[in-house]
């Protein structure tokens, strides 16, 4: 009876801990206070911040931080998926003919030097920019993967107060993007 009590036990203390582990595929934990975003028709997960709203459309999957009615929510990522016109464009190559195409879109535009990063086993690269469009100024920070002739733009967007204070939810997006 004894080792029957025993073997319950270390039973019970396997299915505790086996069940507290939350993983979104390739051994990735899902951090403490976020979720997953996903979406049949999206090839790609990623977490974000449980106290966040999910929107999404068959193009585009976006999260938006929270705000109140003092100060409404001033930041989102959003994940936008777009067919690459030429495959053999890499992630520096097409910022710089995106960009072009911000000229008559934003005032007072300046952007960083795109920095090299790897998403996923896909190396790609994140731009920093600030922006004003009509009177208020944001600063962004966009992640650009290609992955077989399709582009993934991962767009951190936030007021540069928010940003500082929520780049880490941007980082942790990154650090736990999956693709299918």
């Amino acid at each position: 009876m004894r080792i029957k009590i025993i073997s319950l036990v270390i039973i019970l203390a396997f299915g505790l801990i086996l069940g507290g582990c939350n993983s979104i595929g390739n051994d990735t934990s899902i951090p403490d206070g976020m979720v997953i975003a996903e979406n049949d028709l999206a090839d790609y997960t990623f977490c974000y911040p449980e106290d966040w709203e999910l929107d999404m459309n068959s193009t585009m999957m976006s999260v938006i931080g929270g705000g109140t009615a003092l100060h409404p929510a001033n930041k989102s990522i959003s994940v936008m998926v777009l067919d690459l016109a030429n495959p053999n464009v890499g992630a520096i190559d097409f910022w710089n003919e995106y960009k072009a195409s911000f000229d008559g879109t934003f005032k007072e535009f300046t952007a960083e030097e795109p920095t090299e990063v790897t998403v996923d086993d896909n190396i790609g690269c994140t731009v920093v920019y600030t922006a004003k469009i009509t009177d208020a100024t944001y600063k962004y920070a966009q992640t650009i993967v290609i992955k077989q002739g399709t582009v993934y733009l991962i767009t951190f967007t936030a007021t540069p107060d928010d940003y500082n204070e929520t780049i880490d939810v941007y980082n942790n997006v990154l650090n736990t993007f999956k693709f299918k």
